[in-house]
């Protein structure tokens, strides 16, 4: 499906009839940047969630570590796609930024030096997701590291997003075509929608595999006191019914 997202919407670039409105969905504050805002921010406040509850499980200081630095880089992302708000707020640009930033914007990833480094960043995702589908493999893998593999429904993704980092790079270093370019340039957007998908999936997935058991330990306590409750109100119930039927 992922791979199918990119593959689509590449042809809806390239298609002049719907080039338009492809062009449109991508655009500053439309429905995917604002999609790739809140699936990221998403994730990151998830991220910080979830590495309290492992703390307070005294779960491995790595596994923890891991968790946090995780949730930084999404809420940095999640902030860097809004340019940590002016998008909506629309106030001025700190002087250091103005000539600093490529696009006069407050943001790091358009830093003249670092622009233009998107496609090493896609490559960077997609890698370490990858890599970390290895742990539950590996017989010697310590269980901290086990506890992070990545789920497997989000390898397609991951995949995807690696490979799209090959096609930026190239795109950015030997396609003369502005066309070309500026379409790889778009798809660009849909693809920063789809890590943070992943990465919202990545934690909800690790969220969840935590919290079902405290939640089956809460059902299963209250199903101990709904059992009680019947076994001594039946109790009753039958006492008072042989009474009654005694007199």
């Amino acid at each position: 499906m992922p791979l199918l997202l990119l593959v689509g919407y590449g042809l809806l670039q390239g298609a002049p009839s719907t080039r338009d409105l492809a062009t449109q969905w991508v655009q500053e504050n439309h429905v995917v940047e604002v999609a790739t805002f809140l699936t990221l921010l998403l994730g990151g406040l998830l991220a910080f969630d979830l590495a309290r509850r492992w703390r307070d499980q005294r779960r491995p200081t790595a596994q923890t570590a891991a968790l946090r630095a995780l949730g930084v880089a999404l809420v940095l992302v999640a902030m860097e796609e809004i340019s940590w708000g002016q998008q909506f707020l629309h106030f001025a640009t700190p002087g250091l930024l103005v000539e600093a930033n490529a696009q006069g914007e407050t943001t790091l990833h358009n830093l003249h030096g670092v622009q233009g480094t998107a496609g090493y960043l896609y490559l960077l995702a997609g890698t370490v997701g990858l890599l970390l589908t290895l742990p539950a493999r590996l017989d010697d893998a310590p269980d901290w590291l086990r506890s992070l593999t990545t789920p497997s429904s989000l390898v397609t993704a991951l995949v995807a997003i690696t490979l799209f980092g090959f096609v930026k790079l190239y795109a950015d270093g030997f396609v003369a075509s502005a066309t070309v370019r500026m379409g790889v340039r778009w798809t660009s957007e849909v693809v920063e929608m789809l890590v943070g998908c992943v990465g919202l999936g990545y934690v909800g997935v690790k969220w969840t595999e935590t919290t079902r058991p405290l939640a089956n330990g809460f059902r299963g306590e209250v199903s101990s006191v709904v059992r009680l409750l019947h076994l001594r109100l039946g109790r009753r119930g039958g006492l008072l019914g042989r009474g009654e039927d005694a007199g």
